[in-house]
């Protein structure tokens, strides 16, 4: 075929002189596969490929894999253990031959152990003793966990926005690496290493510290049963061990068990952001069916969770009448033995059973929150999702970037370490929690379904512009979406808009300082990716409601994507302050194991001391101090951190445009602070009566920090 070209068969087929001549030697014959490119080809346009005949004849020809026969057991079949009598005769003579070997190097260990045992056994032997001198009723793993953050809380300062937000110390856009978290899909945490505003990124003792953390959680876990003897006060015995390092208790609470506690803790505290409200169909004295408003707080979502043995089950939705007042809780029971939902139980005041059916509501509220709307929700989602975006899309001078920048303080950092300490299994929030590995997985799975933060507003959208203020703009959620369904909005929900409206309009007047409107914004390519990247990672963390989010950035118009834009940048600001003061700022209900519990025995009114501990310290990560989000003096005024100019940008004097947003939003934020400790005195006033004899304090400026901790 090489002499008469012409003969030569097709491409894909091999010559049959080659053929026969790879039968006499063994070889496969070469065979050249028709437009199949090589791997290494540099380029695939015309103009690169080879166009004489000459480069045809020097082309590489590709091999074809070589098939190999299949072949059959043998029959009958024999065992093979790869040993046989003249191996094991070889092995005994090698073995015996490096029996002095072994002699000897064991006689140099026995010598080296003792060592070591008389010069490390003084050592050794106090630190067993020290650990079984605290904390009897807890694991080795609380303990390292709880000493080893004392030891970073101590060798920290208080951190401020001049003194530790130098832009100097801004990284460049560049992608970041990550870890997979466990539990939850398609979630993807920057390692600590990745954090901004570090001189020393890794250092000898830095490497040693993320080898503890990144282990820690592989200690055993060992569960302890140790109740509280009646009368004990279980406040008392977990501040003797975590009180140097708990965080302040904002909340204020009378007394925390009566049936007016719940309408406190539904309204007004932990469970404020989840009121819903339903009708019953009752008859009135006069034998006429009427329509009755009740006020409901779920969490029979978490009933069907498997929990560890011998502890209660979690759920319980607690219904209040149009007068706030608690009327009853339904209880979603659990055939354990059958995996299938059991009937309904009902529980009313007065009735046999109702005060442990109020201790298992508020316990599955505080645990229902912590894991869906704190850890999930804020830190593993929408937290995490725009410190990404805005870390890989945005350039270190970018407006934007610059903005977030106070908002976005070490969060990488904490989200790391919530990876580490409260996601990984087996450590600290598995063992806070009183699930089953299975339920662990089960709850992470289905917390995108339980959030409340507009994706089930989003959903129920048709026009695009509605979509994305329904999934961005908390204002429009809580006016076209909540209001609506309460009727009236409660006290928390007021304060909540307000709120927001005093932050969007601080973004809104930070961005007209640098664009003049949505056609300037839109020229900005690197706004554009860092909306996209948000909510595409939003929506890859989110139920099926936001599915088909990530093909709407190409059909933005420019007022669609300005208010977008703005949307998400206060979302973000609004979530890690205020929403963060909301589910994880919580350590009223966390100190005391008689108000609420993450874990508890079935029937017991209080925690186990193990389980009041662990809940203590979970709650002690949250104490780590942020820059305030309050100006109270020049140090925590990042005001310097805006740009005086950007390349996009085609508004003059930007920077004084954009300091004087700042000092109206801090006159602002002064305005909400005299008017909410105002509505606090006198909710807390004696002559104060129900229900407006409950403070608010998620919403309170002067408590709020500018960045999340755990």
């Amino acid at each position: 075929c090489v002499a008469n070209p012409e003969q030569r068969p097709p491409e894909s087929s091999p010559c049959l002189v080659c053929v026969a001549t790879s039968m006499k030697t063994g070889t496969p014959p070469m065979v050249r596969a028709p437009d199949m490119p090589s791997r290494t080809d540099s380029g695939s346009s015309d103009d690169a490929k080879p166009s004489t005949a000459a480069a045809d004849a020097e082309a590489p020809a590709v091999v074809v894999q070589h098939s190999f026969a299949s072949v059959q057991p043998d029959l009958p079949r024999k065992p093979n253990y790869w040993i046989s009598c003249c191996k094991a005769c070889v092995l005994l003579c090698l073995a015996l031959l490096c029996q002095p070997i072994w002699f000897g190097t064991a006689i140099v260990l026995s010598f080296a152990l003792t060592g070591v045992s008389i010069v490390a056994g003084l050592p050794i032997v106090f630190l067993i003793l020290y650990f079984y001198s605290f904390m009897p009723h807890n694991d080795l793993y609380t303990q390292l966990l709880l000493l080893s953050y004392k030891v970073l809380f101590f060798a920290r300062y208080k951190p401020t926005a001049r003194g530790d937000m130098l832009p100097g110390l801004l990284r460049p856009k560049e992608q970041l690496e990550k870890r997979a978290i466990a539990y939850a899909v398609n979630i993807l945490v920057p390692l600590s290493s990745e954090e901004e505003f570090k001189k020393d990124r890794i250092t000898f003792t830095s490497t040693l510290g993320i080898l503890f953390e990144e282990n820690l959680h592989r200690l055993p876990y060992y569960q302890r049963n140790a109740a509280f003897a009646p009368g004990e006060d279980p406040v008392e015995y977990v501040m003797s061990y975590v009180g140097d390092v708990f965080p302040h208790v904002n909340q204020i609470y009378r007394e925390k068990t009566s049936d007016e506690a719940c309408t406190q803790l539904a309204f007004f505290g932990l469970g404020a952001h989840r009121i819903e409200v339903e009708t019953e169909t009752r008859t009135d004295e006069h034998g006429n069916e009427v329509e009755a408003k009740m006020y409901v707080v779920r969490t029979n979502q978490l009933s069907q969770l498997p929990v560890r043995e011998g502890f209660e089950t979690y759920g319980g939705d607690a219904y209040f009448d149009a007068e706030w007042r608690i009327e009853k809780i339904i209880f979603q029971t659990q055939l354990a033995s059958e995996g299938l939902p059991g009937p309904l139980v009902t529980v009313r005041p007065g009735e046999r059973g109702w005060e442990y059916a109020k201790f298992c509501w508020r316990s599955s509220l505080f645990s229902f929150v912590t894991l869906v709307d704190h850890l999930y929700g804020v830190h593993m989602q929408a937290g995490n999702a725009c410190v990404v975006a805005m870390r890989q899309q945005l350039s270190k001078d970018h407006p934007i970037r610059r903005f977030l920048t106070p908002f976005s303080f070490q969060t990488i950092s904490v989200n790391d370490n919530a990876r580490n300490n409260l996601v990984n299994p087996r450590s600290m929030g598995p063992r806070c929690f009183a699930l089953t590995d299975i339920g662990m997985d089960l709850a992470w799975s289905a917390a995108p379904t339980l959030l409340q933060s507009g994706v089930e507003a989003a959903k129920a959208q048709t026009d695009p512009k509605l979509y994305w203020r329904a999934l961005l703009d908390r204002g429009w959620y809580i006016e076209n979406w909540v209001k609506p369904r309460l009727g009236k909005l409660t006290p928390w929900w007021e304060q909540a808009l307000e709120f927001w409206n005093v932050q969007k309009a601080f973004v809104t007047a930070f961005m007209e300082s640098y664009w003049s409107g949505p056609e300037a914004l839109l020229q900005d390519k690197e706004a554009f990716k860092f909306l996209v990247q948000s909510v595409s990672i939003v929506q890859s963390t989110s139920s099926d409601a936001i599915t088909h989010l990530a093909e709407l950035p190409a059909e933005l118009s420019a007022e669609i994507f300005w208010d977008a834009t703005i949307n998400l940048i206060a979302r973000y600001t609004n979530l890690v302050t205020a929403g963060h003061e909301q589910v994880g700022t919580v350590p009223v209900y966390a100190q005391d194991a008689s108000f609420c519990a993450f874990a508890w025995k079935k029937g017991e009114m209080m925690a186990t001391k193990q389980a009041a501990l662990n809940a203590a310290v979970l709650m002690a990560f949250t104490s780590t101090p942020m820059p305030p989000l309050m100006r109270k003096t020049e140090e925590d005024d990042w005001s310097f951190l805006f740009p005086s100019e950007w390349k996009s940008a085609d508004v003059p004097s930007p920077k004084a445009r954009a300091d004087a947003a700042y000092n109206q939003f801090q006159a602002d934020l002064a305005r909400l602070e005299v008017k909410y400790q105002a509505f606090n005195d006198a909710a807390l006033a004696a002559d104060a009566t129900f229900p407006n004899n409950f403070g608010i304090w998620a919403h309170v400026p002067s408590l709020l920090e500018c960045s999340v901790s755990v």
